[in-house]
């Protein structure tokens, strides 16, 4: 009896397989290749035959193997060049792992790849009802190995035409060395309904590990009084990574101890290949026991590689300042200098609702904790509105807007603690290029 039912089951899997859509493509190629000789007693249609029956007997439980070496099927609009280049080359680690939700809906973690740089996770939902597109599926922000958790940093996907199947591919940042065993969890969400299912896999890197190659650079960029430096690049199959710091422990105890920190928010940080700006993939900024650090990640670099070098487009970050500026009702224009950047008080007006301070400054230069000090009150601003914006003949932008404090007083000081600025720039650092 066990044995009709397998049968059973096996002939319906086969009566509900869909061939790949570039199958034929594929097949086409391949016997292409093998010339125009045919064995005598063996045609063209009988060769053609021979594989699709061996596809359909022994291909219909191995639904994440690929045919000719690719390893997972359906991603090739998912991932990028080069990761779907080393799909093509089987490369990859198959898990073929599933958890099915109560209601009906599943999730199948289909595969690996990790190297130096990330871990990716192949993976693929399916729903009988073709209702994919409303319902939420969401992945766990984390791997959970057994000494700790790796973060996710980015996901994508694609969804068939009729929503029962989508293809989603998750990043995650790569496990230590000594991890082995991993759970990915997935969190089934329909309104007052929660259910979470996880898959669990043990890490071959012989199979999902390639290889990477860490270029040392050990040079910096210098904006203003800060200084960037670019400890290293890391170049593996599907990624490029570029680690560096702005700050050690000791200068951000000691500048948080004088009241001078700086709290970087956005670099413009370009990296060009033979010249060319590019495609950048995310990154991260952090701040910890260790002081400030940051990484950004890049696509893979190619095979014909003739110059690499960094290039600084921008910087911005949020400074402690500790300005004061003596305001008089009435009194002409004047400019100030908050950052290195003009800062035009234009007008202080003061009703009996408040005191109305109307300043002017560059597109990059915001003010973000201000006060205004009359004798020992200290008023917190309460809301800014725009009013418009200069242009000046030399293309440069300012922003004109007046800042409003619910009070009023004698000898009206404006206090500035903290403000941040963009800075503008173009240095450009050559490295290495990385011996394969």
């Amino acid at each position: 009896m066990k044995v009709d039912d397998a049968l059973k089951r096996a002939g319906q899997d086969i009566q509900a397989m869909e061939a790949p859509p570039d199958l034929e493509e594929r097949l086409t190629r391949a016997l292409d290749r093998t010339g125009s000789q045919r064995r005598r007693g063996f045609p063209y249609m009988a060769r053609v035959a021979a594989v699709l029956i061996f596809f359909m007997l022994f291909g219909y439980h191995y639904s994440t193997l690929a045919y000719y070496g690719r390893r997972f099927v359906g991603f090739d609009a998912v991932v990028d060049g080069p990761v779907q280049e080393l799909n093509e080359l089987g490369k990859g680690q198959i898990v073929d792992g599933t958890y099915t939700f109560t209601t009906g809906h599943t999730v199948t973690l289909d595969g690996i790849m990790w190297d130096g740089n990330q871990l990716l996770a192949f993976c693929t939902f399916l729903s009988p009802y073709g209702d994919l597109a409303q319902v939420s599926i969401d992945a766990e922000p984390y791997l959970a190995g057994t000494w700790g958790r790796y973060f996710m940093s980015s996901g994508a996907g694609t969804l068939r035409d009729d929503a029962k199947e989508m293809k989603y591919v998750y990043r995650f940042s790569p496990p230590r060395f000594w991890e082995k065993t991993f759970s990915m969890a997935f969190t089934y969400n329909d309104g007052d309904l929660r259910e979470t299912g996880k898959i669990r896999f043990v890490l071959d890197r012989q199979k999902a590990m390639g290889f990477t190659l860490r270029v040392p650079v050990q040079q910096s960029f210098s904006v203003g009084d800060n200084r960037i430096l670019i400890h290293s690049l890391q170049a593996s199959p599907t990624q490029v990574r570029v680690e560096g710091s702005m700050q050690g422990i000791l200068g951000l105890v000691m500048d948080t101890l004088a009241g001078e920190r700086f709290r970087p928010q956005q670099m413009d940080l370009q990296l060009l290949v033979n010249g060319q700006p590019w495609e950048e993939q995310g990154g991260g900024l952090t701040t910890d026991h260790r002081g400030i650090s940051f990484h950004h990640d890049y696509e893979a670099l190619p095979d014909s590689l003739e110059s690499l070098e960094l290039r600084l487009v921008s910087f911005q970050a949020d400074y402690d300042v500790d300005l004061a500026f003596p305001l008089t009702v009435g009194e002409p224009v004047r400019e100030e200098v908050v950052l290195g950047y003009p800062l035009q008080i234009l007008e202080t007006v003061r009703t009996d609702n408040g005191t109305y301070v109307t300043i002017s400054s560059p597109d990059h230069l915001r003010l973000t904790r201000v006060h205004l000090v009359c004798g020992e009150d200290r008023l917190s601003l309460e809301n800014t509105t725009e009013v418009g914006l200069e242009k000046t003949v030399d293309g440069a932008i300012f922003y004109i807007r007046t800042l409003y404090f619910p009070g009023t007083g004698d000898d009206p000081v404006l206090s500035i603690q903290r403000a941040t600025a963009r800075t503008v720039t173009d240095q450009r650092m050559p490295l290495l290029l990385p011996q394969k």
